[in-house]
């Protein structure tokens, strides 16, 4: 998987997906991975390699996350979240979330501890 900018667009491709841009739903299920990484040490990665004009996907990445039909990727998104990763816009998406019954208690009572720590 290769994450990188062309034409002012961040794309995402390799190995079998062809390289696109990553607010695609498929191309950011690729990126899912990179949240079992702190967010600080992806962060320093990607700002080692490019400039941060446009803003990576991260966004996308942890909204998708949250949503996600198992807790894993949503719990990894909150570990994003707690490691630094900062966003106003994500306010709704942990409400949301937050009172989500198919969600563990112990996962709504984080996401709310994660909303109110913003």
């Amino acid at each position: 998987m290769a994450l990188g900018i062309a034409d002012g667009t961040w794309v995402v491709g390799g190995d079998s997906l062809p390289i696109g841009p990553a607010q695609e739903r498929t191309r950011l299920r690729s990126l899912l991975p990179l949240l079992e990484r702190p967010f600080r040490e992806v962060e320093a990665e990607v700002t080692a390699r490019t400039s941060f004009e446009p803003d990576p996907p991260w966004l996308e990445l942890i909204t998708m996350a949250l949503r996600w039909p198992t807790e894993y990727w949503a719990d990894r998104a909150l570990d994003w979240i707690e490691g630094g990763y900062a966003n106003d816009e994500l306010s709704s998406v942990l409400d949301e979330t937050s009172q989500l019954p198919t969600r563990s208690q112990r996962f709504r009572h984080r996401a709310l501890r994660v909303r109110q720590d913003k």
